[in-house]
């Protein structure tokens, strides 16, 4: 039987909502293990009172709520969970969390399990994702992003790397095209950016140094663009944060990145023009 850990924080009007949740894990066969912060079960609001949520949780669960530091240790060398679940999870607890800080039971347990190497699941609910807490979310996308490429790693390993797929791959009608278009881009990039370089910057360099920089930048170019895109497809999920502004923020990380290539293959030109020039004068 899974065990997993159940985070409540005090995000109260939700608390109806992941009553049910908890419900449909146990009917499910799952060992859930309720775990509270402070204030989410210890204070009286509008939207019910902390104590009967609490009954109602250890009643479902059949288990005592957790809701101390102290308590929520055992979750790391004892009481190892499969899984961790924060829903819901305040701004508050993102900030914590997302800056190192651990001040009560929910933070706690969620530490602890992660540093097993099991993982976590966040239920964001916050009127500022899009605010000021937006940094913390993106500080914890990069933090859980460093798990997840272990697969990823694995994949690298176990697959592309192996001559016998490697050969496959490349000998096969899809492998041929993709080799095609990513050559074709690369010397569409270099031309591009061959012209721009020659054209535009009021020192004028000779035109082996700009080809060899346009060509260095454009391959840099194609490599990132598909690192990048493999990021957004398989490793992150912008839209369950941002939503329909997932595509904006994606295109302004983008536009950074190529930006930064773009300067990077400047720089290059020149380096390979002044190592030219010393070359020619020193003989």
């Amino acid at each position: 039987m899974s065990k997993i850990g159940f985070v409540i924080t005090a995000s109260y009007c939700t608390f109806h909502s992941i009553m049910d949740e908890i419900v449909n894990l146990m009917e499910n066969g799952y060992d859930v293990y309720p775990i509270a912060s402070e204030n989410a079960l210890g204070v009286d609001t509008r939207c019910g009172k902390g104590n009967s949520w609490k009954d109602k949780i250890e009643n479902i669960t059949n288990r005592k709520v957790v809701n101390s530091i102290v308590e929520a240790e055992k979750f790391g060398p004892v009481e190892k969970l499969d899984l961790i679940v924060i829903a819901p999870a305040t701004g508050n607890f993102i900030a914590k969390f997302a800056n190192g800080i651990t001040d009560n039971a929910a933070l706690m347990a969620t530490k602890a399990t992660l540093r097993n190497g099991s993982p976590a699941v966040i239920g964001v609910s916050t009127n500022d994702g899009l605010g000021i807490n937006g940094v913390n979310i993106f500080k914890l996308l990069n933090i859980f992003n460093l798990i997840r490429t272990t697969s990823f790693i694995e994949f690298i390993k176990n697959e592309t790397m192996n001559p016998e797929y490697l050969l496959t791959y490349i000998s096969s009608a899809k492998g041929i095209f993709n080799i095609y278009v990513s050559f074709s881009n690369i010397l569409i990039n270099s031309l591009f950016l061959f012209t721009i370089y020659r054209f535009l910057p009021s020192k004028k360099l000779d035109i082996k140094s700009l080809i060899k920089g346009s060509l260095l930048a454009s391959i840099i170019y194609e490599i990132v663009k598909a690192l990048f895109s493999y990021y957004i497809t398989q490793i992150n999920d912008y839209t369950s944060i941002f939503g329909s502004l997932s595509t904006i923020v994606i295109f302004m990380i983008w536009i950074w990145f190529a930006c930064a290539i773009f300067v990077f293959g400047a720089e290059a030109c020149y380096v390979f023009y002044r190592n030219r020039k010393t070359k020619t004068s020193e003989s």
